[in-house]
């Protein structure tokens, strides 16, 4: 019992986690108006996962 409620208790640590870098993320592309390209980013992870050597996507500004 103890094992499973130490679990989910990191499990939710991690959610909480990986909200906050997400809203973090969404606050800097706000302030800065760069960001990432889907088409680039979805032909960077398949390429990755291909095993293919990749470069990363570049930030594009996104707004005017």
């Amino acid at each position: 019992m103890v094992e499973a409620i130490s679990a989910e208790t990191r499990r939710a640590e991690l959610r909480r986690k990986w909200i906050e870098d997400g809203l973090a993320a969404d606050a800097e592309m706000e302030r800065t108006g760069l960001g990432y390209a889907w088409n680039d980013v979805k032909t960077y992870f398949e390429a990755k996962l291909a095993g293919k050597r990749v470069r990363r996507p570049r930030l594009r500004r996104w707004r005017r």
